[in-house]
């Protein structure tokens, strides 16, 4: 056993751990400061020691934990040094006589980062009561707000938040940063607390005074939080009546005043008197928060005792979650997102859950008091891998639901457009998927994948029943188009057509034909544009066709040895022009019917191509999505005849 250990502690230290590079500049002349001593600081070690979710506008808390921190080291006479790089949303600050800097790091392949340091000054403002007393506790804003509107602005920026201590002084390290001015915006020192009147005091940033700013508490009571079954997390308060220019239901995620929440017990010892209360509850595993609505106090030093029945309020779902293969995703961080659909709009929340060896999963949502024709649907998805697209399944809960346990058994999470699923199922749970999707793709017109993968492997089942479902679908589709129905998120008609025939064993109605000639030459800077066409060569029937194709073409481009080519990443705007739409006719081509082709760049989509020969094969699509998928898995297409390229 002895050697064991000391083998397993021998293979750890031989483990290469990942490094942060920081190089210390001075912000006025950008050049390097030599013995500045950078910390590290976790975002996720500051919530274990809080318990609690902790904003970093929360700055006493971020200071205590700068100053604790063992991450650190001093940089040298270039400016830089190495540390080893803690995962998650990380801290990088730097200190120097009278300067100091920080940035923030939220992905963690970044190895390298720059901290600008500036001249370093403290603020402070002051607690007191009526008496002229220090309070202790009482959280104090540093806030900003539009110029126009200072004090009932639509829009509040809350740059800090620190609380009081005992002599009634919260404190603001590192002002520079905090008080930065901005022409538009004022800058204003408030009490952070549900007030029935705001306290607060305009501040000049460019000449703050001396002396702390003295804010009076006016009389107050106490808020006590009692949860039932106890849970650990977070708990935060707000006075329920807003500006009526502010929706009544956006928490902000720094504004109200949070405390912990342990063994289901949270305390706010001020709070002003007469103000209609609404509280905040989150914890592990919950996907919505709890909220509930209260008086507070009306005289001072009354202490209001608020409990909450939790258990008669949540409805905890249960899941197994494996994947493609069966195999369960133990002991895995998945990412789980709660889309809830009310009529015309959609909102959704997103968190993550941690597996259990098994692949189980526990999320909670809080169930409505009244009934509601809201619909809510989960998605449960892995994070983005750098050598494998995410898994992900999504579910939707029925309409009502009470509380209690909800058990949706086993969920296999696939990679977008996998058939494999489908395939396993029989006739009856294919039909009930397919509606399923149709269900989902009503409400936000995203699904369109998952829709075409059941339509596909109907098509490759075949047979009566999925004839019948396809033809009628299509015949529905088209009876919409010709009597011009509006339809949201309707079927696309070559899709049902496509796969309609593949379903009867016939040829595809539609072929995808190079307007070119075979072999394409050119440097890699200037590649010809590919020009192709879409014929309807069906003997029956027509379909609905768009010029509006541009999104719509997918190139596949291998080289000689059958290495893919490096794809760009997709464009963050869209390409595109005017449009015709009409139908195409048995028969009939794209240019011979609305007078052009299709264009597809290759120079647009792809990293530039190496001198050589490849094989390029050009995919249509009659959804516009496929250009910017990962893959076309999943997806009808229409494949040309792969055509050579030769890059000189």
């Amino acid at each position: 056993m002895q050697l064991a250990l000391t083998l397993l502690a021998v293979i750890t230290a031989l483990v290469p751990q990942q490094q942060l590079t920081v190089r210390v500049v001075d912000d006025t002349t950008s050049a390097p400061v030599a013995g500045a001593e950078v910390r590290l600081v976790e975002h996720a070690e500051v919530e274990r020691t809080v318990g609690r979710t902790t904003p970093v506008t929360e700055v006493d808390l971020w200071e205590r934990a700068r100053q604790r921190t063992t991450l650190r080291a001093k940089t040298d006479a270039a400016g830089h040094v190495v540390l080893a790089r803690p995962a998650g949303l990380l801290a990088v600050s730097a200190y120097a006589p009278e300067m100091w800097g920080e940035t923030f790091l939220v992905q963690p392949e970044t190895s390298e980062v720059e901290v600008r340091l500036a001249s370093d000054f403290q603020f402070s403002g002051r607690v007191v009561n009526e008496r002229g007393a220090a309070v202790a506790g009482v959280p104090v804003a540093l806030l900003s707000r539009p110029v126009e509107s200072a004090r009932a602005a639509s829009f509040i920026h809350w740059r800090a938040v620190a609380t009081s201590d005992e002599s009634g002084i919260a404190s603001f390290p590192h002002a520079q940063r905090l008080t930065a001015s901005h022409p538009s915006m004022s800058l204003t020192l408030a009490l952070g607390i549900p007030l029935r009147e705001p306290v607060e005091i305009a501040l000049d940033a460019t000449a703050l005074p001396n002396e702390p700013p003295v804010l009076v508490l006016p009389p107050c009571g106490r808020i006590e939080i009692a949860l039932e079954p106890a849970r650990n997390g977070d708990a935060r308060l707000r006075a329920a009546t807003l500006d009526a220019r502010r929706p009544s239901a956006m928490w902000s995620n720094y504004a109200p005043w949070r405390m912990a929440l342990v063994d289901g017990r949270a305390s706010f010892p001020h709070v002003g008197l007469g103000v209609a209360l609404e509280l905040e509850l989150n914890w592990k595993g919950l996907a919505t928060p709890l909220t509930e609505q209260f008086d507070g106090p009306h005289t001072a030093g009354e202490t209001v005792v608020h409990s909450v029945g939790e258990e008669r309020r949540t409805l905890a779902i249960h899941a197994t979650l494996v994947d493609e293969k069966r195999a369960p995703l133990g002991q895995q961080t998945i990412w789980r997102t709660l889309t809830v659909h009310d009529g015309s709009s959609t909102s959704s929340v997103g968190g993550e859950l941690r597996t259990d060896g098994l692949g189980r999963a526990t999320l909670e949502i809080v169930v409505p008091r009244e009934k509601t024709a809201q619909v809510r649907e989960i998605k449960f998805s892995t994070p983005d891998g750098a050598s494998a697209e995410p898994l992900e399944a999504i579910r939707v809960l029925s309409r009502e639901f009470e509380p209690g346990i909800l058990e949706l058994g086993t969920i296999a999470l696939a990679a977008p457009g996998s058939d494999v699923l489908v395939r396993g199922m029989d006739d009856d749970a294919l039909e009930l998927e397919y509606r399923r999707w149709l269900d989902l793709r009503s409400r936000n017109g995203i699904h369109e994948r998952g829709v075409e993968v059941c339509l596909g492997e109907m098509a490759r089942r075949g047979g009566e029943r999925w004839i019948k479902l396809l033809g009628d679908e299509l015949r529905e589709t088209q009876r919409r188009r010709t009597a011009h129905e509006i339809v949201v998120n309707d079927h696309d008609e070559l899709v049902l057509l496509t796969c309609l025939r593949r379903a009867q064993r016939r040829p595809d109605p539609a072929r995808l034909v190079l307007r070119s000639a075979s072999q394409l030459r050119g440097p890699a800077s200037a590649l010809p544009p590919l020009r192709f066409e879409i014929r309807n060569v069906d003997p029956e029937l027509a379909f609905e066709f768009s010029t509006d194709s541009f999104l719509r073409l997918r190139a596949e481009i291998v080289d000689a040895q059958g290495v893919a080519a490096v794809r760009r990443p997709p464009p963050s705007v869209v390409r595109g022009g005017p449009a015709t739409q009409g139908a195409l006719q048995p028969g009939k081509g794209s240019i011979q019917t609305f007078g052009h082709s299709l264009h597809l760049g290759i120079a647009w989509d792809f990293e530039p191509l190496a001198p050589g020969e490849y094989t390029v094969t050009v995919l249509y699509s009659p959804v516009a999505e496929i250009a910017f998928s990962e893959s076309a898995r999943g997806w009808i297409v229409v494949r040309a005849e792969p055509v050579t390229l030769h890059v000189e």
